[in-house]
């Protein structure tokens, strides 16, 4: 018994429970081990505790001195590296704002707009803008799922992950499979793609900030990494979950489950 429970603490922390401790009788023989990784648990938590505050305070230390930098290129004469100038200068205070508001929503510091919408709605509305002859996007569900939820934020969670399928496909055509399903007490979204898989070694550091899956594989490097932080962060401020799993050369389903699903 020691041993399974031993197993179940290693098997929730590789998971992303960072909360979870082993409770074994000092009686035991495993009793020293199971010490040994509850310190660890802890040192890791106020590790990446201290991460998050400091990205946080940087990114608030570059704001001023990004503000400065777009009065200086504003006075520049050259229009083509003005526009440039700027150009790099805003992808940096996007990326200072995604990371602020990523720290906020763990932080339960943004204060979410939630009203009982149907997510099957909000899913055809937003799969309509991205469906081409080089995206098809089906989508299972009832007819209507109502869900308490603050569509923007929702509304970036899926933009996010149909932006990623297309960016991370090598096949001619991307194809998305969106599975909808009402479970008692949640709902269950599952995204399913086509493209090039990620490593299993990445899996677990994929909701990091900025992790990158291999830049090379795409033609703009892959963004800051930021993405799939914000998206598991909006995910959890609504109660809910995410996961992944993924195969190399077959595609990722991302699943996600968001708490009481009523029908109207």
């Amino acid at each position: 018994k020691p041993l399974r429970i031993l197993s179940k603490g290693v098997e929730q922390f590789a998971g992303g429970n960072l909360n979870y401790r082993i409770q074994i009788s000092n009686k035991s023989d495993f009793f020293n081990l199971s010490e040994a990784f509850n310190q660890m648990a802890v040192k890791i938590q106020k590790m990446l505790s201290a991460k998050e505050i400091l990205l946080r305070d940087v990114s608030h230390e570059l704001r001023s001195p990004l503000t400065r930098m777009n009065v200086a290129v504003d006075l520049l004469e050259d229009a083509k590296i003005k526009s440039i100038l700027k150009d790099d200068i805003h992808k940096m205070e996007h990326m200072i704002q995604t990371l602020l508001e990523s720290y906020k929503l763990k932080q339960n510091d943004i204060k979410l707009k939630k009203t009982n919408s149907n997510l099957v709605e909000l899913l055809e509305l937003i799969a309509k803008d991205y469906r081409s002859p080089q995206c098809e996007i089906n989508i299972e569900s009832p007819a209507i799922c109502m869900v308490d939820l603050d569509v923007m934020q929702i509304e970036r969670v899926l933009i996010n992950l149909i932006e990623n399928a297309i960016k991370y496909s090598a096949k001619e055509t991307v194809i998305i499979n969106i599975n909808l399903t009402q479970r008692k007490g949640h709902t269950e979204l599952k995204f399913s793609d086509n493209g090039i898989g990620i490593e299993q070694e990445n899996l677990n550091q994929l909701f990091e900030p900025f992790f990158r899956v291999n830049q090379a594989r795409t033609p703009d490097g892959g963004g800051f990494g930021l993405g799939l932080s914000i998206v598991k962060s909006i995910v959890e401020s609504h109660g809910g979950k995410i996961s992944v799993e993924s195969t190399i050369h077959h595609g990722t389903t991302f699943l996600i489950t968001l708490p009481e699903c009523s029908q109207k």
